[in-house]
């Protein structure tokens, strides 16, 4: 649109006028079509699009008026002046609401003053049309962001649904570790306890609280810490170490987790000797 010459369609019956208007424009910037006819100015418009059209007001068969209610129908942003000869006040008037023309000018014409109607005409036509090209992109954007939007609320929904089936199979998980017979205690790479089940509490008697967040190191000597090390740094897939706590002597099996937790921790279980 920046760099496109701009089209202005001439129509009027008289030769002499459509001459005079490409004499007159001939050094502007602008691509001139004529016609010498309403009718054939619409056949003209089948084709091309211009971005003014120039119409005489009396004309046969079909007036200025009734021809650019015409191009309303079917291409409205186009600019339209309308050329009288005469300054009958309701023949303007119907001009004007019928035929939504932008100026009525009258013949004869002051050159200088066309020139600088024509080339309004033509800038207001240009903030138009790039006004038009705005609002049509701020709707696509509008319309992308909402697509967008709609797509980010549903992907929160299916990870909001998917956390959501996780914590129940976690709770389920830890439902199921802490019922078991068998004591286990889950120890994290940085030696904190994140896990201990009601049977390891048993095994203890209560003499030893494992509470969950403190250190391995709180609870055991260099022995099995150093076990509890090489089995979660992959030098060993599984250890079993003697030792005793609170009173109670135990047989400890490391193992250390695997899938995307491998590294992460290691799983303790104990038996009684």
């Amino acid at each position: 649109m920046k760099n496109e010459k701009a089209t202005i369609l001439c129509v009027d019956d008289e030769e002499n006028i459509l001459r005079a208007l490409c004499r007159l424009l001939r050094k502007e910037p602008y691509r001139i079509l004529t016609a010498g006819s309403a009718a054939e100015g619409l056949k003209i418009l089948g084709n091309e699009h211009p971005w003014l059209i120039i119409s005489d007001q009396r004309m046969p068969e079909m007036d200025g008026v009734t021809f650019f209610k015409k191009v309303m129908e079917t291409k409205p942003d186009i600019i339209r002046i309308t050329l009288t000869g005469f300054t009958d006040v309701e023949t303007i008037r119907e001009a004007v609401n019928q035929g939504h023309i932008y100026k009525i000018l009258l013949k004869p014409w002051n050159d200088e003053n066309m020139i600088l109607e024509i080339r309004q005409a033509v800038d207001q036509y240009h903030l138009l049309a790039s006004n038009r090209d705005l609002s049509d992109r701020i709707k696509a954007q509008n319309e992308e962001l909402k697509n967008l939007n709609e797509h980010l609320e549903n992907l929160v929904k299916q990870r909001t649904e998917e956390i959501f089936i996780r914590n129940q199979a976690l709770e389920f998980s830890q439902a199921i570790l802490s019922d078991l017979p068998v004591p286990l205690l889950g120890v994290g790479a940085d030696g904190m306890l994140a896990m201990a089940n009601c049977a390891l509490t048993n095994m203890f008697r209560g003499a030893v609280c494992f509470e969950l967040g403190r250190k391995a190191e709180e609870y055991f000597g260099p022995k099995i810490l150093h076990t509890i090390r090489e089995v979660i740094s992959g030098g060993c897939p599984f250890l079993t170490e003697r030792g005793g706590l609170g009173g109670v002597s135990f047989i400890m099996d490391c193992a250390p987790l695997t899938g995307r937790y491998e590294g992460h921790g290691a799983v303790l279980a104990f038996r009684g000797v």
